[in-house]
């Protein structure tokens, strides 16, 4: 009777695994010379499935779990995510990788040798010749283990095209190079990489076609979310509206209406959580529901696998948990505490330093670095959160601000001065039309004055070597509507040096009260607006 039910239970639950197969090709249909497919179980973070494969590109699985993240991967091509549910139901699915996007005004590729642990050993510069890229040095540990930065759009990580093998280690390829007489010879060759083509496919022949249409959308979505902030954080000039943004909002507030599945449902409030985070850092953070975004969150257990392995970046976090305010503290303080994966909590608490370094919290930043350092000693991100410490503990953030007291550019007789904005929001901005940065500031201040002109007063201190290169600017495309004052002998100027400008451009924000309450980081690109968002609007 015993051996019954135990032959019972077996039967029971080989008969609730899900059968998936799975076959990768290349954009041009080709099979790939070698894959790499890990699979995860989405609702625990276990690994459940990885396999290497260079004989063929057929994978099977027999799979308990329902709702899965599958990672597809093969050298020179971009990481395939799938979130997947298969609630009884076998899967049968192609999928299409495409070639990484070679940027084609690459010119100073970089050879970035690897130990067994992952660590990067030692950087080459690798030499150009027309199509081909190459380095030869000595090297005495056999094989060697490698990858090619600063030739893909979007800085992925290449392998070189002579590799004599590749290992998949710490969730990626290296090429392995072997060393023939004493020496290593590394090359990648444009005329060998594949061919990039622009649209991903993937194909199923049973009912989660549903899901795989949706996913496809999902990114469409994101993708140009996410290139509409690197736009702005490379330092475009290009003005990122809502009204660009508004249709990608529509439509994934749609989306969450019809969801192809209920674990799709959790899917598109992460993604939404995304965007809304790319919305609030293009200064665009009026298009964000709070509803749907409190939604979002609340879907979402702080310890989910969906923060490792679907949000990724803590970056847009920080920025939820800046919108929702005090109500969903506790809840981010969870995420930064207790998270499962200590990548996503050291990344929170550096992502949440680097914020409040950009708002000026001075204490803040002190608490979070003292975090990273206690409970991260070996954190990547331990030196620039070192460095930020420096900058805001030298900052003037709190001070009142220097006396100062100048001639209007436009009408000497009109005196610039502590008592002439005395009562006022005041915005000055140290800037020359030679420095560059400052050039591409050009459309935040400009968007700063035409949405807040009339509560705040902006002021341009030109460190110029003269008021003609000023008047020349301002007659072309930017005309900075505002008041203006000139700084002869630039950065040796009694106002400069009060104010402590050392480099340029340095915006300053000062309160009514005559006190210095934001500067930097704070008041450049798309944190401007949100800077003056949180003082003169208190959100």
């Amino acid at each position: 009777m015993k051996l019954l039910y135990t032959l019972f239970i077996l039967l029971c639950v080989a008969a609730s695994a899900n059968a998936l197969e799975l076959e990768i090709f290349g954009a041009d249909g080709n099979e790939l010379d070698i894959s790499h497919i890990r699979i995860i179980n989405a609702e625990t973070g276990e690994l459940v499935a990885a396999e290497l494969k260079t004989d063929d590109n057929s994978y099977s699985f027999k799979l308990e779990a329902k709702k899965l993240f599958i990672e597809v991967d093969s050298p020179n091509h971009t990481k395939y995510f799938l979130p997947l549910e298969i609630n009884n139901n076998d899967a049968s699915i192609e999928i299409y990788l495409e070639a990484v996007k070679i940027n084609p005004a690459a010119k100073d590729a970089k050879l970035l040798v690897y130990e067994s642990e992952c660590q990067r050993l030692m950087t080459h510069s690798m030499n150009k010749d027309n199509q081909l890229f190459s380095v030869s040095f000595d090297n005495t540990q056999e094989p060697v283990k490698s990858v090619v930065y600063r030739l893909a759009v979007g800085n992925d990580l290449l392998v070189p095209t002579n590799a004599d093998g590749y290992i998949y280690d710490c969730d990626r390829f290296y090429a392995v190079n072997n060393i023939r007489d004493s020496k290593v010879n590394v090359e990648f060759d444009l005329a060998k990489f594949p061919v990039y083509s622009e649209s991903k496919k993937i194909k199923s022949e049973n009912n989660i076609e549903k899901q795989i249409e949706f996913l496809s959308k999902i990114n469409v979505i994101e993708e140009k979310m996410a290139n509409a902030y690197a736009s702005i954080s490379g330092g475009s000039t290009t003005k990122i509206t809502a009204d660009d943004l508004q249709p990608d909002f529509n439509k994934i507030t749609k989306m969450l209406a019809e969801p192809p599945c209920e674990f799709y449902k959790q899917i598109t409030y992460a993604s939404y959580i995304k965007i809304a985070g790319s919305a609030f850092m293009t200064a665009n953070s009026e298009l964000i529901d709070k509803k749907i975004l409190a939604a979002a969150i609340a879907s979402i257990d702080f310890k989910s696998p969906l923060w490792k392995y679907y949000i990724g970046s803590m970056g847009v976090a920080v920025t939820a948990k800046q919108v929702l305010g005090e109500d969903y503290s506790n809840y981010f303080d969870s995420l930064m505490l207790s998270n499962p994966y200590p990548e996503i909590r050291e990344d929170f608490v550096f992502q949440s330093l680097v914020f409040a370094y950009t708002r000026g919290e001075k204490t803040k930043v002190r608490s979070l670095y003292e975090h990273l350092f206690v409970y991260f000693p070996e954190s990547q991100y331990l030196s620039s959160a070192k460095q930020l410490l420096d900058k805001i503990e030298d900052s003037m953030v709190g001070e009142k601000a220097p006396i100062f007291n100048i001639d209007a550019l436009d009408d000497s007789k009109i005196k610039l001065s502590n008592e002439h904005f005395k009562g006022k929001y005041l915005l000055i901005d140290f800037w020359a039309t030679w420095c560059g940065p400052c050039v591409r500031e050009m459309p935040h201040l400009h968007d700063a004055y035409e949405k807040y002109n009339g509560k705040i007063e902006f002021l341009s201190m030109s460190l110029d070597k003269t008021t003609a290169q000023i008047a020349e600017f301002r007659g072309k495309k930017w005309k900075m509507p505002w008041n203006h004052a000139f700084l002869p002998s630039g950065f040796s100027n009694i106002i400069a040096t009060r104010f402590k400008v050392k480099s340029i451009p340095k915006p300053v924000l000062i309160n009514p009260d005559g006190i210095i309450v934001a500067e930097g980081a704070a008041l450049r690109g798309a944190n401007l607006i949100n800077t003056l968002k949180m003082h003169l609007e208190g959100k």
